[in-house]
């Protein structure tokens, strides 16, 4: 193939242009394609953590920075600190590092909508258009048989446009593709994509009340939203669609992704399962209204401390409430039609198994009051401002019905 570029250029427009003798080998690119809250946090991680050890094996976890002077000195830098203070191996990768792919695909959204939005979030970072040839390049050095690329951020592709999953498709289009698909049982997945909206700082309704039509027609109800756009512009890619249960079931998003895609995790650097924690849900509520009644760095302080707090066990996580209340029956109804069609594409009625027991959940008003008075006495321990300790004491059941 002629791209009409040197071979040591190996792209043009970020498309990949491999020499003839590499079009001979049977090449596999693997996306991982979300869904959200499913243990990307971890596998990205993973991911990057053994990139090298990856490619030995002829699998490449593509960065996306070219090692530029800057890029190189923001890594050393984010390494000593990191060792410093005696963070483990996974702590010590900047973000970029981390999850080189979210931030590719965040950036090729935000290119998209012609916005920064959470891109912010991992720094300077060049075009959606360099990014991609970085990874040319990497695969005229390298010569994989097999590319991995993972984000949870590739979910939100198909519901804005056709275009960035074609973009991403014709970056490689002489590899075979196969699409790697998580989902959540919807009951269980709003609640913790709500919750985590609530940790990113956003000003909603109660999930319980108005806050739960945001997320109707969107790829965190309509599963389909998220998966549908992939199998028509790429229908001869094989897909992998795995039910999270089933995931945990095989020892978490680690070791399932690698036995689905016939990895070796020998030899490999260990990283735990479960790296997103987030905010309880116990003190969601609490969270909820402080951002919107909170100046930003004060209400991101008492979220950070909450967090902190729930990993050194200062507060309890239980009980949990209910933050669906009474628009569970709601998305049940709404939900019926999506695992129908899941199903379909598994030889079955539905996608998702009936429940198993859960752990009860409770009214979020008598959560809320025990999580205000046990939140109120642990913050003396955090690095929160006088005010925002004031703030949490003086809340009661009349600001849960704020802000609906």
């Amino acid at each position: 193939m002629d791209c009409g570029v040197p071979r040591a250029a190996a792209t043009r427009n970020g498309v990949f242009c491999p020499d003839e003798a590499y079009i001979l080998i049977r090449r596999k690119l693997v996306i991982f394609i979300g869904h959200h809250k499913v243990g990307s946090t971890a596998l990205q991680a993973y991911l990057s953590l053994n990139a090298r050890r990856l490619i030995d094996q002829g699998v490449l976890y593509p960065s996306v920075l070219a090692n530029t002077p800057w890029t190189l000195l923001r890594r050393v830098v984010r390494r000593l600190k990191a060792r410093m203070a005696h963070e483990p191996e996974y702590r010590q990768l900047q973000l970029f590092d981390r999850e080189p792919h979210n931030a590719l695909a965040l950036k090729m959204l935000a290119e998209f909508k012609g916005n920064s939005g959470p891109v912010s979030y991992y720094g300077e970072l060049p075009s959606s258009e360099e990014m991609l040839e970085n990874i040319g390049h990497q695969l005229h050095s390298h010569r994989p048989h097999t590319v991995v690329l993972c984000a949870e951020a590739f979910a939100n592709f198909g519901d804005i446009s056709d275009t960035l999953i074609e973009r991403l498709r014709d970056t490689f289009s002489d590899f075979d593709i196969t699409l790697y698909c998580t989902l959540r049982r919807v009951d269980h997945y709003l609640p913790s994509w709500y919750a985590q909206c609530i940790n990113f700082g956003r000003r909603l309704a109660p999930l319980r009340g108005g806050g739960f039509d945001s997320f109707v027609d969107t790829i965190h109800i309509d599963y389909c939203r998220l998966l549908n756009p992939w199998l028509r512009l790429i229908p001869d890619a094989n897909l992998i669609l795995r039910d999270y249960d089933e995931v945990l079931e095989a020892g978490g998003s680690i070791p399932d992704f690698l036995a689905s895609i016939q990895l070796e995790s020998h030899s490999m650097v260990v990283v735990p399962c479960m790296l997103n924690s987030g905010i309880p849900h116990r003190f969601i509520e609490i969270c909820r209204v402080a951002n919107w009644e909170l100046d930003a760095k004060d209400s991101a302080r008492l979220r950070q401390g909450i967090v902190s707090l729930a990993n050194e066990a200062v507060v309890d996580a239980k009980p949990r409430p209910d933050l669906l209340g009474k628009n569970r029956d709601k998305l049940a109804v709404l939900f019926d039609p999506v695992d129908r069609s899941l199903g379909q594409l598994i030889g079955r009625e539905r996608f998702f198994s009936p429940a198993t027991a859960q752990p009860p959940l409770y009214e979020e008003g008598k959560v809320f009051t025990s999580a205000v008075e046990e939140l109120a006495e642990a913050l003396v321990s955090v690095r929160v401002t006088d005010r925002t300790r004031r703030y949490v004491s003086s809340l009661d059941l009349a600001s849960m019905g704020r802000y609906n």
